[in-house]
């Protein structure tokens, strides 16, 4: 949350504090500083997904840089949503062009559903939700040949959504009856699946919503995206995924001092704008002074007198202005402080 304050300080008590509770306990981690920058860039980049590398949580970036785009938004966190999505392109170009392709948390999930053979009795998935992820899936899962049914609260969502893999769109209650015919059920909704009454009928769920759409009791076999963390980790201990890491690592660091400079040096800005704002008000002063004893100057000269008090303020001002623009460490803004007493 604030990003100013170094060093960094890590403890739940401030959370509890700041929100009014007695205690937290170890439940939270609260990050500032440069941790705080490093942490959120490494997020964008998906270092810190279930999938490493994977495309959905830049997705995610982007929406929210589009929401704080269309109301007044921190020129802070602005900045920092910006440096977010350069880290998240820079990371997946190097990994583009090392001809390395991941499917993310769709291909991971499906990767998990064929392991199991959950698609040789029957080759068709049931994704329920319609949304980003759903897409993603069911992209994915078309790709390798799986028949796929789309379900949604909205059956127009579905039936798009599954036209442009040639598959079939229903309602959640019909995905409920027909989910034993599937091969698998991919769950991606944003709360939970009611009309999904008995567990028990499911195949093999892979559930990928936030919080879980279901619950995993009853079911044949059930994984959820903290299941999907660990099943990773331990099928692919090495190869692209640590290739990755490395290589999106470089970049958040790099991004991340780039940052920090850019932040230390925002207390320029408000000491440049105290400046001009000083010797603004001076020049009025000085000025007004002038032409109460030149009381007889006619308009246009009085005209020529106040454009001429901008224009030696301005000359004046030039040289500070253009080193405090460039102040990257918060220097020059000390300096000033000092010698225009600011």
């Amino acid at each position: 949350r604030d990003l100013h304050s170094f060093p960094t300080r890590r403890s739940s008590d401030l959370v509890a504090a700041a929100l009014g509770i007695a205690d937290l306990g170890p439940r939270l981690l609260l990050a500032t500083g440069g941790d705080a920058i490093r942490h959120w860039l490494r997020l964008a980049a998906g270092l810190e997904s279930s999938v490493v590398g994977e495309n959905q949580i830049l997705h995610q970036v982007r929406s929210l840089r589009e929401s704080a785009r269309r109301r007044p938004t921190d020129p802070l966190l602005a900045r920092l949503l910006e440096t977010s999505i350069a880290v998240g392109r820079t990371a997946r170009g190097a990994r583009s062009r090392a001809g390395w392709s991941d499917a993310g948390l769709a291909g991971g999930a499906l990767d998990w559903l064929a392991a199991r053979d959950c698609f040789v009795k029957s080759e068709r998935l049931l994704i329920v939700g319609a949304g980003h992820m759903g897409r993603l899936l069911a992209v994915e899962a078309r790709r390798r040949g799986i028949s796929v049914t789309v379900a949604s609260r909205d059956e127009r969502h579905a039936t798009t959504l599954a036209a442009t893999v040639a598959g079939r769109g229903i309602r959640l209650a019909e995905a409920a009856r027909v989910a034993p015919s599937h091969g698998a059920v991919a769950i991606a909704l944003a709360g939970p699946w009611l009309e999904c009454s008995d567990a028990t009928l499911l195949p093999a769920v892979v559930d990928l919503s936030s919080p879980s759409a279901i619950a995993p009791a009853g079911t044949s076999a059930y994984l959820d995206i903290d299941g999907l963390h660990r099943w990773t980790a331990a099928e692919h201990p090495t190869g692209d995924g640590l290739a990755y890491a490395a290589s999106a690592s470089a970049v958040v660091e790099e991004m991340a001092v780039a940052f920090e400079r850019w932040l230390a040096g925002r207390s320029s800005v408000a000491v440049l704008r105290r400046l001009r704002d000083s010797a603004e008000r001076r020049r009025q002063t000085e000025t007004e002074r002038l032409l109460d004893r030149l009381a007889n100057l006619e308009p246009r000269d009085r005209a020529i007198v106040e454009a001429y008090s901008r224009r030696l303020v301005s000359g004046f001002l030039h040289e500070p202005s253009a080193r405090l623009r460039e102040d990257t460490d918060g220097a020059a803004a000390s300096a000033a402080r000092r010698l225009f007493d600011l």
